[in-house]
């Protein structure tokens, strides 16, 4: 069995400590409505508070080639520093869009494959899940080994639970000993080839009821959803595994990964801008040795001398074959990658650059951080979940090639509500920024031991683009609205919050002023 290490960051430690300021009952917090935004759109009336997007940018050059204040508030222990550029796109309209989430295809699935491993043979991924006698061995020595804790009276269990512990070990001792007489010797690839067909999560677990990783895919889907879960044999020291997932719940995503080590974890039902990698700047070196006292290793069998244009045209050529267009590189950088792999007890690190793409409109970046939504809450005896993460491309590459692609959450444009919308001045979005980023990250119900606490706030960007929005419980269908994003970093007074990358701040509805939850989505 793979074994499980944590990379945990005490964020529970900033939750424990700080408790935010409660949001005021106003219209730019609540009250949010798809037919208000847009008829504020469509109003061609411009007043003091609203103009199009010529005059928008005419008037943002004049005044605001840098946007620099100071805001702070003792009683909220907040102060936020603001030295930003003030960027807006060279466009002569912001619109409004419906999109949708787009399934990934069956024709995509191929493009990725053909094009990143054509010569490759793929296996049914779902065998990796299989536990060999030599997976077993161990858990069934660490059982033996606890019950003859209990019995010479070494084990850290209080007396008054020392009864039950031995007999659930007991229990447990007996399932792992069953399961390693039936456990085969070793993973056999040579009958499990796979045909490399995006099938239904419940055809596939029909197909193979005794499959503990089909199982595990059918109790987190819907009818109707998909997967498809591809890997390589590794005989040439080249672990390449290959997932789709279209998911109504958790979201759509395609992943290629490819390392010299063992198959990384591709299937992971949740869908975030990196799966489940542990990504590290190249200037953290001794974090990624250190981290709750692992050692992590870096691996001598990748290396990263190309040059970052040349790594960035690689990936800039993949897009292109894969006919995956109007995506503009939002962001990239060296980092050093810690894959989550199989077979592998020891946790190791590569060195790649990593390139995160998003789509344009309008000459005009798509943000994906205001644009993922989260739901969850219980329903009658179900517990409803939901997410709809924001859309991106992420692509690593070393000098083995492209070693990671992942196409999170892809959307389709299904119409143009707004042809050319009427927007707030910066003036006014500038007012609602310094009212509510005190109001949205102040702290209080502090104790006194922690009344010389302050939070920290640097923005030094801030940008006009595009965001997806949804409506409250839809998560089938969304708009694309034009939104001020201020980017900054904050700083909750421990090491590596002040290492943190840049994140947006506070994301204002740039036709109606009102804030975007990131959580909510809307």
């Amino acid at each position: 069995m793979k074994k499980k290490y944590g990379l945990i960051i005490g964020a529970a430690m900033i939750i424990a400590l700080t408790g935010c300021a409660d949001n005021p009952d106003s219209a730019i917090i609540k009250n949010k409505d798809f037919d208000n935004l847009i008829e504020e759109a469509e109003n061609t009336e411009n007043t003091e508070e609203s103009v199009n997007m010529e005059q928008m940018t005419q008037d943002v050059e004049e005044k605001y080639d840098t946007y620099v204040t100071t805001i702070s508030d003792d009683n909220l222990h907040i102060n936020v520093n603001v030295d930003a550029r003030v960027e807006i796109p060279s466009t002569d309209k912001l619109s409004i869009y419906r999109v949708k989430q787009a399934d990934v295809s069956q024709d995509m699935l191929d493009k990725v494959r053909t094009t990143l491993a054509p010569d490759v043979k793929f296996y049914d991924g779902a065998i990796l899940n299989i536990e060999t006698k030599q997976d077993l061995e161990p858990q069934i020595q660490y059982c033996k080994d606890e019950l003859a804790a209990i019995e010479n009276g070494t084990s850290d269990i209080l007396p008054e639970n020392i009864e039950l512990a031995k007999e659930e070990t007991l229990n447990v001792l007996a399932e792992l000993e069953a399961k390693y007489e039936n456990a085969p010797d070793s993973v056999t690839f040579e009958g499990n080839e796979s045909d490399n067909m995006i099938k239904t999560v419940s055809e596939l677990y029909s197909t193979n009821p005794d499959s503990e990783y089909y199982m595990w895919q059918s109790q987190l889907t819907s009818e109707g959803d998909e997967v498809f879960y591809g890997i390589s044999d590794g005989k040439n020291e080249e672990y390449i595994s290959l997932y789709v997932q279209n998911n109504e719940d958790y979201g759509n995503v395609i992943r290629y990964t490819k390392n010299t080590i063992g198959h990384t974890f591709a299937s992971s039902v949740y869908v975030g801008d990196t799966a489940s990698l542990e990504l590290y700047k190249e200037d953290e070196k001794s974090q990624v040795a250190q981290d709750n006292g692992m050692i992590v290793n870096c691996t001598d069998k990748e290396t990263l001398n190309v040059s970052i244009e040349d790594a960035r045209t690689q990936a800039d050529k993949l897009l292109a074959e894969l006919g995956i267009n109007d995506f503009t590189c939002s962001d990239e950088g060296k980092y050093n990658e810690i894959p989550d792999c199989r077979s592998v007890s020891d946790l190791y690190y590569r060195p790649v650059y990593k390139f995160t793409y998003l789509r344009t409109v309008d000459n005009t970046m798509v943000s994906n951080e205001a644009g993922a939504k989260h739901f969850e809450e219980w329903s009658g005896d179900d517990y409803v979940k939901k997410d709809w993460p924001g859309e991106t491309i992420v692509v690593m590459v070393n000098d083995t090639g492209i070693v990671g692609f992942y196409y999170n959450c892809p959307i389709e444009i299904t119409e143009t509500v707004v042809e050319k919308s009427q927007l707030k001045t910066f003036d006014d979005v500038k007012s609602t920024f310094e009212e509510m980023v005190i109001i949205s990250h102040g702290v209080d119900d502090l104790t006194k031991e922690e009344a010389s606490y302050m939070k920290n706030i640097d923005v030094d960007n801030v940008v006009l683009r595009y965001a997806r929005i949804s409506e409250a419980d839809n998560f089938d269908s969304g708009l694309l609205v034009p939104v001020w994003d201020f980017e900054g970093t904050i700083d909750d007074g421990y090491s590596w919050v002040k290492e943190a990358m840049p994140e947006s701040v506070l994301t204002i509805n740039a036709i109606d002023g009102t804030i975007i939850d990131h959580t909510l989505g809307y």
